[in-house]
């Protein structure tokens, strides 16, 4: 939901400052990533954690086999959230060429890792395919994106990755404590935030 009402807000902005004002296009989607990847560091990295007793709270034991799976898919939010702003940016700057390569380049990857993955290691390896496809989707369009308006958000993690490690320690020293699940997840969230 984070990543739609970013995208909602921030597009008429990308789309009048593109080719325009280029400086503050940069600040606009620098900020939007970064609260992108506010939100998605803690919920891969809180969810990864939690991910055995969320399962069990919401399906239960028969389906804790999922965990591994849950848990390799929960880093592809790590992607997807900045992913709904590049592409803001490159419909911002009418360069949708770019974006059927990002999705061919993903799909054809997924497809291909699928094939080799899934005899081997099932629905595990199907998860992996998928965060492997989206991470190499993903360099593409960042590089795609940098070529069209340079941004750094590298520096904006400095504040994001200590807090996402602290909160995932006390996340993890309270999963160890078998507090309850809600507990958990209220405690982490105010944690972080």
């Amino acid at each position: 939901l984070l990543p739609v009402i970013l995208t909602a807000s921030t597009f008429p902005l990308l789309a009048r400052l593109a080719h325009r004002e280029n400086t503050r296009f940069r600040a606009v989607l620098e900020r939007g990533i970064t609260a992108a990847l506010t939100a998605a560091f803690p919920l891969a990295v809180g969810g990864a954690i939690v991910a055995p007793q969320l399962i069990h709270f919401l399906f239960g034991p028969s389906y804790l086999p999922a965990t591994v799976s849950l848990q390799i898919l929960l880093l592809t939010l790590l992607f997807n959230f900045p992913t709904v702003l590049l592409t803001n940016a490159v419909f911002a700057f009418n360069e949708q060429k770019k974006l059927a390569i990002f999705a061919g380049v993903t799909v054809i990857i997924n497809v291909l890792l699928n094939f080799v993955l899934i005899p081997a290691f099932g629905i595990v390896g199907s998860a992996w395919a998928t965060l492997t496809a989206q991470l190499l989707g993903n360099v593409y369009l960042w590089y795609a994106v940098q070529r069209i308006n340079s941004f750094v958000i590298l520096p904006r993690l400095t504040r994001i990755v200590p807090a996402t490690l602290f909160m995932g320690t006390v996340t993890w020293l309270l999963v160890t404590a078998a507090l309850p699940l809600l507990l958990t997840l209220a405690l982490s969230a105010g944690l972080y935030f």
